[in-house]
């Protein structure tokens, strides 16, 4: 290899780094689309802080909360069962009152005495 290979070589190895190097417009392209400070501050700005997390957990409901909340549900679960029951036993009841009021009335229409 003599110095003139060398040298076209070294060339060579130049041209391709400079083919893939950026040029000022890619730098200028790239400054264009970063953050400034600016926009990181509104960002910082739109950020909860810590204060805001202590605020949120506060009022969030706890463990004990949720299985309070369970009981009082199946409370009252248990109580919509009872009322139902209930009214399922006073239906019939109900429906022999209008009945017998139905009978006591076409019975007075016709003039049949009990």
């Amino acid at each position: 290899m003599t110095l003139d290979d060398l040298a076209v070589m070294v060339a060579e190895g130049f041209n391709e780094i400079h083919e893939k190097m950026s040029t000022k417009d890619d730098i200028v392209a790239i400054r264009a689309e970063m953050a400034t400070k600016d926009d990181i501050v509104a960002i910082r700005a739109e950020m909860a802080t810590k204060d805001d997390i202590v605020a949120i957990r506060a009022k969030m409901a706890t463990k004990d909360d949720i299985k309070d909340l369970k009981k009082d549900i199946q409370l009252l679960q248990f109580g919509q069962e009872n009322i139902q029951l209930r009214l399922d036993s006073m239906a019939p009841n109900f429906e022999v009152k209008t009945l017998r009021t139905r009978v006591e009335r076409l019975e007075q229409k016709v003039g049949i005495k009990n």
